[in-house]
């Protein structure tokens, strides 16, 4: 019995010795467990960066093979198709309105109104006069809104006042449809043309009738423009008055006629 414990005890004390043994082969510090750091590359040299590389040159075609590059119009420079109107011409909702006043002096070199004191002793008589004028016109521009010759229709009235001096005073209205038509409008004094037809009306003072007829009118004149639509109207008008007869008792036979030139000046306001 004593034997069997002793040899018990040396096997135990022969195992701890074994295991004390063994612990002290491993080195100091060092783990069981693998290590999570990276394995560095031999030499302790730093890892290999990207370098960055030279952009590729283009290599010439000696085949002619790839075609050239589309040629690229620059941003707002594309032109508008032929169907669609330029961007700066406005769009007319309707006609753009003119009128104009003028007043000035009017000659009368050929009369054959009745305005003598006493009758004539053949006929009718000839008789010449000077007086004042106003004129008025509107109307609408029908032409040249972007360029050309500015074109403008519509209507006019006049009123007349010519002093008899010896012979008695006369006076009247007139009214009618007028055309006009401006030229060169890229200056600043334009030239124009106008005429009109319509019909008058003639009163003597010292007369109870009156008479009534036909005037026709023509006109030429120059426009100073002060401003984009307005301008100093200046005009030269010659008006052939047929008036066929004279309601004054007793209604003597012929016509009575007469024939003016008017120069006036004013405003004209419209494009």
């Amino acid at each position: 019995m004593r034997q069997q414990m002793l040899l018990a005890t040396a096997l135990v004390a022969t195992q701890l010795v074994g295991h004390s043994a063994h612990a002290q082969i491993q080195p100091t510090g060092s783990s069981a467990w693998p290590s999570a750091s990276p394995a560095q590359p031999p030499g302790n040299l730093p890892p290999p960066q990207d370098q960055p590389t030279a952009p590729a040159q283009p290599q010439p075609d000696p085949g002619g093979t790839v075609p050239p590059p589309a040629s690229t119009p620059p941003l707002g420079s594309t032109p508008l198709p032929a169907s669609t109107p330029p961007l700066g011409s406005p769009l007319l909702r309707h006609a753009p309105r003119v009128f104009s006043f003028t007043a000035g002096y009017v000659y009368v070199p050929l009369s054959q109104l009745p305005v003598a004191r006493s009758a004539p002793e053949s006929g009718t008589g000839r008789y010449q006069h000077h007086g004042l004028r106003l004129d008025w016109k509107a109307g609408w521009q029908v032409g040249g809104f972007q360029s050309g010759w500015g074109s403008y229709v519509g209507f006019f009235a006049g009123f007349f006042y010519h002093f008899g001096g010896e012979l008695a005073d006369s006076l009247g209205i007139n009214y009618g449809i007028f055309a006009k038509h401006t030229l060169f409008p890229s200056l600043r004094v334009r030239p124009f043309l106008a005429y009109g037809l319509g019909a008058t009306q003639v009163w003597v003072r010292e007369l109870e009738g009156r008479g009534i007829g036909h005037v026709t009118r023509l006109s030429a004149g120059l426009d100073t423009k002060v401003s984009e639509r307005l301008a100093i109207e200046l005009e030269l008008a010659y008006q052939f008055n047929i008036l066929a007869s004279f309601a004054v008792p007793p209604n003597p036979p012929g016509s009575f006629d007469f024939h003016t030139l008017s120069l006036t000046a004013g405003i004209w306001y419209g494009r």
